[in-house]
């Protein structure tokens, strides 16, 4: 894959095993995404130019490892073995990618030839050479009228290539499926196909029928009544959709007998029509046992368990890598800080490194907010996943073993595979029947795996080594770590240039970790709330499907690698123009439908 960019063609980086990882196999009793830190790859992309390098100590990749919880203890419990690639970047990446402070090897600016080792210099011959201008005279205008719109009818936004409304390609085999809605509470939407350019829709012209009564019994619309009213237009989009709401409920058709076929068309403006759109609908009741969020799922992610001495990092290299030196062995220090402490992020300075922490905290917080479609503040609206997500600490936070309340624990090493440690482990729990303990030894996030991940590659380090302890000056030990570490610093109006180049290092450290800490954290919950079932819909959701029409690459069990940073994916290639594109992480559309409610999956 490459990323067309001024005339040049950017490798996408595959040769790295931190980008792309190979799978391996199944474990007898875990599944498990093996290291290689999101961060490394926002490193790559910032120093550029690294597209053939190796990672040492890193090919072993990024691994998470889950548990299904509803299997018991018997021996034929279900577990499973994978690589995953948490690739994310925060949406306002993009003023990082030209920040001096982290142009060239010594984070100090250009190179003394002006050469900076982190930007991508086009010389002029190398851009385009003009063969392809149009003269003066020559009428380019295209006076060719756009084509008919290409539209599709869909629900939950699920995309026609994996909505069921043809086979999907397994390994040459076509296999059908389809997948069931509930009542209400579903979407139904018109959308644009890919890759294609419509011409402007008038609404207006929008139809829209389904051949059954909808709604309550004694106050329903008619079959085949007119439904274009019902629907929202975006039109910078050019889609329209509709939420089912209860007194227009659809009726049950599993047990039933015929399905319900629903058809739409629209015009453009230029009365060119769509043809005719059609889905066919499976719909059932939705039982608590059948709904994952039955009532809102409470999340409480702890950063206090001390089950490892953490030291700080070491080298047998001059300083192209480092080790963090571990001993799983309790010293009254939660594992977390000393994982700060190990990174630069805390010190003896205890009000920097709480400032700091609190800092990081904000951004892992809403990131999180972010991927379960939360609002600013944790709210829980009407399109948001059914969850309330606490970080230890924060106001109102229950306590483990709360009745009710799930828990993440992060920090440590990888108890279970410490020769080759995942970054995260967790629980499986189909459709999210209890609430999950991911907080003991062996479960959880391991920021100690991870961020030796990160020391293990000379790139991360470049990236680190401002703050990392016996090389830079960890937070609380800088001079201008005062002004900055406070409430009252404005970067908008500093005028210290020191102040400012310290803040701007910080401030992107923050963001990355933040962002991978947050998708590593999402993607273990994602487990434990029962993603991703096996097999195609009605009783899964492609998870451990191969190479199909809509995946990215063969995944194992209780993953899924569609286009896109999506957040229960494993192993893949990174995709730079997504990550250059300001894309954050996210829930492909058939995990999303199932965490808001929008579907009925049928895993044991």
């Amino acid at each position: 894959m490459h990323l067309h960019q001024q005339g040049l063609q950017l490798p996408a980086l595959l040769a790295d095993p931190l980008l792309s990882l190979a799978a391996r196999s199944a474990a007898p009793r875990a599944r498990v995404a093996r290291r290689g830190l999101i961060a490394i790859a926002v490193v790559v992309l910032l120093l550029g130019g690294c597209g053939g390098s190796k990672s040492n100590g890193l090919a072993d990749g990024n691994a998470d490892v889950s548990v299904d919880v509803n299997a018991g203890d018997s021996a034929d419990t279900a577990l499973v073995e994978d690589l995953e690639s948490d690739r994310t970047t925060p949406s306002d990446a993009g003023d990082s990618l030209s920040d001096p402070d982290l142009l060239g090897a010594d984070g100090g600016g250009s190179d003394s030839d002006g050469e900076d080792a982190g930007e991508l210099d086009l010389a002029d011959d190398a851009l385009d050479s003009g063969d392809d201008v149009q003269s003066d005279t020559e009428d380019t205008t295209d006076t060719a009228p756009p084509a008919p719109p290409q539209l599709f009818l869909t629900i939950n936004r699920i995309n026609a290539l994996m909505n069921g409304s043809k086979p999907f390609d397994d390994g040459g085999n076509p296999v059908p499926y389809y997948y069931i809605v509930p009542t209400s509470g579903f979407t139904l939407d018109i959308l644009p196909r890919p890759d294609t350019e419509n011409g402007a829709l008038d609404e207006k012209t929008l139809s829209v029928t389904c051949d059954a009564a909808l709604g309550q019994e004694g106050a329903q619309l008619p079959a085949n009544s007119e439904l274009a009213s019902y629907f929202v237009f975006d039109a910078l989009e050019g889609s329209f959709s509709f939420k089912v709401p209860p007194e227009l409920a659809f009726p049950k058709t599993v047990g039933e007998g015929s399905n319900v076929t629903c058809k739409a068309s629209v015009k453009d403006t230029l009365g060119q029509p769509s043809g005719e759109l059609s889905y066919v609908l499976t719909v059932d009741q939705m039982t608590p046992e059948r709904d994952p969020f039955d009532q809102t799922d409470v999340w409480l992610v702890t950063f206090s368990r001390d089950n490892y001495t953490i030291g700080l990092p070491t080298t047998s290299n001059g300083g192209t890598t480092y080790d963090i030196p571990w001993e799983q062995k309790s010293n009254g220090i939660a594992d977390f800080d000393e994982d700060l402490r190990a990174m630069g992020l805390a010190s003896d300075d205890v009000a920097a490194s709480a400032f700091v922490r609190a800092w990081l905290f904000e951004s892992m917080r809403a990131y999180l907010h972010e991927f379960f479609l939360l609002g600013a503040d944790g709210e829980i609206g009407p399109d948001s996943v059914k969850i309330k997500i606490f970080l230890e600490g924060d106001d109102g936070a229950p306590k483990p073993g709360d009745s009710g309340v799930s828990v993440m624990g992060v920090g440590g090493w990888d108890a279970d595979t410490p020769e080759q440690p995942a970054n995260g482990r967790a629980n499986i729990d189909w459709n999210n029947k209890v609430a999950n303990r991911d907080d003991v030894l062996g479960l959880g996030i391991f920021t100690t795996s991870m961020f030796d991940a990160v020391l293990a590659n000379n790139f991360g380090v470049i990236f680190i080594k401002k703050f990392l302890p016996g090389v830079g000056q960890p937070v609380g030990t800088h001079p201008k770590d005062a002004l900055i570490l406070n409430d009252a610093f404005d970067p908008s109006t500093n005028t210290d240039s020191e102040a400012a180049s310290r803040y701007s290092a910080l401030k992107l450290l923050i963001r990355f970790g933040a962002l991978a800490l947050s998708s590593v954290i999402a993607h273990e919950m994602g487990h434990s709330l029962g993603l991703v079932p096996y097999g195609p819909p009605p009783e899964g959701l492609f998870g451990g499907v191969g190479v199909t029409e809509f995946t990215v690459q063969a995944v194992t069990s209780a993953h899924i690698d569609t286009p896109g940073l999506n957040i229960m994916q494993q192993g893949s290639q990174l995709n730079i123009a997504e990550l250059l594109g300001g894309q954050n992480p996210f829930f492909n559309e058939p995990n999303l439908a199932y965490l808001r409610g929008r579907i009925i999956v049928l895993a044991p």
